[in-house]
C-alpha cells in the first residue's frame, strides 16, 4: 500500500517458448489528502484538521504562504491529522495552508499526497481606546490593528452595562459622541472587525473599557 507519486515502468519479457519483451511506461498520480478544514481561532493561532490519507505514510508535512499563489514554507512536521499554528501570525491575518504525506525512503522525505489549498483567518487583535472629554460630548481614538477591516464603537453608561454600538468605521480614527449629558459618566469599547479572501468575517474579543466624565 505503499504509492508514490511520479512514473513507472514495467518489462514483460517472454519465456519458454517466447521470445522479445515489450515496456511501458505509466505516470502515478498523487493521492490527495481531503477536508482540510479549520476548527478553531484565537488571536495568536489556528487550528485545523484533515482526514488520514488513503495510503500508507509515515507523517504529514504542513505548508504555510501568504499569498494562495505565493511560496509556501514548511513550518511542520507531525504524525497527527491536526494542527495548531502559533508560528509567527503577527503581522497578517490571513493565511494560506496546504498538506502532504511523506514516506521515508532511505532516511529521506518523500511526499506522497498533498490536500489542497485552503484559506483560513486567525482572529484579529482587540484594538486600544483612548478616551477625552468635551463639553456635552466623548471623543474616542481607536488604535490600528492589523488586517482590520473594521471596527465597532460601543457605549454604556456603567462599566459593567449594556453596550450599545454607536458606531462603525472602516478605519481606525476618532469618533465623536454627541449629546451626552454634563457630569454623567460613560463607557467605551471596541470590536475589530477582519475578513478572509473568501469574505468570511471574523469579530475581534472587545477592547477594555475606557470612561470619561463629561465636561
Amino acid at each position: 500500500n505503499n504509492i508514490y507519486p511520479g512514473t513507472a515502468k514495467v518489462v514483460i519479457t517472454g519465456r519458454g517458448g517466447y521470445v522479445g519483451s515489450i515496456t511501458k511506461t505509466f505516470k502515478i498520480n498523487a493521492v490527495k489528502i481531503s477536508s482540510l478544514k479549520m476548527t478553531k481561532q484565537t488571536n495568536k493561532s489556528i487550528t485545523f484538521t484533515f482526514k488520514k490519507s488513503s495510503v500508507s505514510v509515515d507523517g504529514y508535512i504542513i505548508l504555510r504562504a501568504d499569498k494562495k499563489n505565493g511560496t509556501y514554507k514548511k513550518i511542520a512536521v507531525t504524525k497527527s491529522t491536526s494542527y495548531t499554528d502559533k508560528n509567527s501570525l503577527k503581522g497578517r491575518t490571513n493565511f494560506y495552508y496546504k498538506v502532504c504525506g511523506y514516506k521515508l525512503v532511505s532516511g529521506k522525505q518523500v511526499v506522497c499526497a498533498s490536500s489542497s489549498i485552503v484559506n483560513m483567518t486567525r482572529k484579529p487583535d482587540a484594538t486600544r481606546l483612548t478616551v477625552k472629554a468635551g463639553k456635552g460630548k466623548a471623543t474616542v481614538k481607536m488604535s490600528k490593528v492589523v488586517g482590520a477591516t473594521g471596527y465597532e464603537l460601543y457605549m454604556s453608561t456603567s462599566k459593567n452595562g449594556k453596550y450599545k454600538k454607536i458606531a462603525t468605521v472602516t478605519k481606525a480614527k476618532s469618533v465623536t459622541k454627541k449629546g451626552l449629558k454634563k457630569g454623567k459618566k460613560y463607557y467605551f469599547k471596541a470590536k475589530v472587525i477582519t475578513k478572509s479572501d473568501s469574505k468570511k468575517k471574523f469579530i475581534s474579543a472587545y477592547s477594555a473599557a475606557k470612561s470619561v466624565k463629561i465636561k
